[in-house]
């Protein structure tokens, strides 16, 4: 369970990046 969290959260944190990245952009 403890890996699974681990990795949701990292997923969550990639795709955050790249809609702020994104956001800075435009």
């Amino acid at each position: 369970m403890l890996t699974a969290d681990s990795g949701s959260t990292a997923h969550i944190t990639q795709v955050d990046a790249l809609m702020f990245s994104y956001t800075v952009m435009m």
